[in-house]
C-alpha cells in the first residue's frame, strides 16, 4: 500500500500505524454535491456582438461610440453597455448601478437578456437592496420569451425558496425544461435532484444518465467528477470507469478532480500507479481547499521515493521541506505534523531532535490525530523529549485507544 509506514519499527506496541491518506477517495455522499446556482460565464456572453472592427484600433473609440447609441435609445447598445458594467471591462470598472440603469432601459425596451440579469441584479442586490417581486416579474418575463437561462433562474428561485416557500416540485419543472434545452446548469441540477429524491422520485440511474449527458456530450467539468464517485462504491462499482470520469474532470479544471485523479494515480485505483504524474498533479495545485494535503501527498512521494523510477533511495531532505512548508500555515496539515514528528524522531532529513518530534506530535493530537497522541504517551513512558510521566503516558495511550475505537465505531 502506498505511503504506509509501520510505526511499529520505532514503537513495537503501537497499533495505529495506519493511515487513512493511501486510501484518499472522493466523498461518495451526494449530500455533498450542491446545485449549481451561478450561471456559467458562457450565460453572460451569447448575446454580445463583436464590438470590434477592422476601421477601429482602440477599444474606446468603440466604447464612446456604444455609449452614444445607447443614449440614443438603441436597446441593443443599451444592453451591452449594462452587461459591460454588470460584468467589468477593460474599458469601464464594474459598477452595478450604472449596470442596472442601462439595464433597466433595455429591459424596458423588451430586450429578452436583460431580463435575465435585471432578476440576477435585484436577487443577489447588486447596488440596490434585494427584491424578490422584482426579480420574479423580471425572470418571468425571460422565461416567457424563451429564454432558458429564465428557466434556470427560475428552478433557483424555487429551490431556495427566495423571497418564496422552497417548492422542490416547480424547481424540478423549471430545471427539467432547460435541461431538455441542454442548459448545462440544470443538466447537473436535475441529475443531483435525482439522486436525492428531491422534486421528484430518487433514481440514481436516471441521475447517472444525466450526468453522463453533461459529461460527454457538454464536457462538464463537475458532472464527470460526480460520475467517478458514484462508480466508485455502491452498486454500479467500476473502478476503471470511475478513473476515466475522474481524469476528463481533472483535464476539465474540476479542483477535486485534480486532487482526486492524482490519489487514484498513486494507489492504483481503476489503472496503474502513476506517480510521476500524480507528483505533476499534486504540484498544479493552488485552490485552499486541497493546497496543503497535496503538499502533505508531495511530501510523501519523496519521503517513499515513488515520483522516480530513477532514484533508489528516499529524498528525505526535499520530503521534509514539503512537510515544513505544509506545517507553517495557519491551519496546518495533521499530517504533516505527525510525519515531522516521525523524521525528527529517526533524523531523517535532520538530525534525530526527539524535543522538536514531541512538539510536533503534540500539535498534531491537540488536533485530534490518533497515531500522534499514542505517540506521545509512548514518549512520556520511555521520557523522549519530555521528562517520564508513567500516569501521563496511560493517560494519553488509553485516550489514543478510545479515538480509535469511536472511529471503527
Amino acid at each position: 500500500m502506498l505511503y504506509r509506514y509501520n510505526l511499529r519499527k520505532i514503537f513495537p506496541k503501537n497499533r495505529y500505524h495506519k493511515l487513512s491518506f493511501n486510501k484518499s477517495k472522493p466523498n461518495l455522499n451526494l449530500n455533498h454535491q450542491k446545485l449549481s446556482f451561478i450561471p456559467t460565464k458562457r450565460t453572460f456572453h451569447t448575446t454580445r456582438i463583436a464590438l470590434h472592427s477592422p476601421s477601429c484600433t482602440s477599444e474606446q473609440p468603440m466604447f464612446d461610440m456604444l455609449t452614444k447609441e445607447a443614449q440614443e435609445g438603441d436597446r441593443a447598445a443599451q444592453f451591452q453597455l449594462g452587461e459591460k458594467y454588470f460584468l467589468g471591462s477593460k474599458e469601464v470598472k464594474q459598477d452595478f448601478n450604472k449596470a442596472l440603469e442601462w439595464l433597466l432601459k433595455a429591459g424596458e425596451a423588451g430586450h429578452i437578456k436583460a431580463f435575465y440579469y435585471l432578476s440576477m441584479i435585484y436577487s443577489n442586490g447588486l447596488g440596490v437592496d434585494v427584491d424578490m417581486a422584482q426579480a420574479t416579474k423580471w425572470v418571468q418575463l425571460s422565461v416567457d420569451h424563451g429564454d432558458i437561462d429564465g428557466l434556470f433562474r427560475l428552478g433557483t428561485i424555487y429551490y431556495q425558496g427566495l423571497g418564496c416557500d422552497p417548492d422542490m416540485a416547480k424547481a424540478f419543472d423549471y430545471f427539467n425544461q432547460a435541461a431538455n434545452k441542454n442548459h448545462v446548469e440544470s443538466i447537473y441540477n436535475i441529475g443531483i435532484m435525482h439522486a436525492h429524491g428531491r422534486g421528484c422520485s430518487q433514481n440514481i440511474e436516471t441521475a447517472i444518465e444525466w450526468f453522463t449527458i453533461n459529461g460527454e456530450k457538454n464536457n462538464h467539468a463537475r458532472s464527470q467528477y460526480t460520475l467517478s464517485t458514484m462508480y466508485l462504491s455502491g452498486p454500479f462499482k467500476n473502478e476503471i470507469t470511475a478513473r476515466n470520469w475522474m481524469k476528463l474532470a481533472a483535464e476539465n479544471g474540476d479542483v477535486d478532480g485534480v486532487y482526486y485523479y492524482a490519489i487514484m494515480l498513486c494507489n492504483g485505483i481503476g489503472g496503474d500507479v502513476d506517480n510521476a504524474k500524480a507528483m505533476e498533479l499534486f504540484q498544479s495545485i493552488k485552490m485552499e481547499k486541497w493546497k496543503y494535503e497535496a503538499m502533505f501527498h508531495i511530501g510523501m512521494l519523496y519521503y517513499k521515493n515513488q515520483d522516480s523510477a530513477d532514484r533508489e533511495e528516499p529524498d528525505f531532505i526535499e520530503a521534509l521541506k514539503w512537510f515544513e512548508n505544509a506545517a507553517k500555515t495557519e491551519k496546518p496539515n495533521v499530517k504533516c505534523l505527525f510525519q515531522l514528528g516521525i523524521m525528527n524522531l529517526r533524523g531523517e532529513g535532520t538530525s534525530i531532535d526527539n524535543t522538536k518530534a514531541f512538539q510536533y506530535f503534540q500539535k498534531a493530537s491537540d488536533k485530534g490525530h490518533i497515531d500522534s497522541t499514542h505517540n506521545l504517551g509512548i514518549m512520556y513512558q520511555k521520557g523522549l523529549g519530555t521528562e517520564q510521566d508513567n500516569d501521563e503516558a496511560q493517560r494519553l495511550i488509553q485516550l489514543a485507544e478510545n479515538m480509535a475505537t469511536n472511529v471503527q465505531n
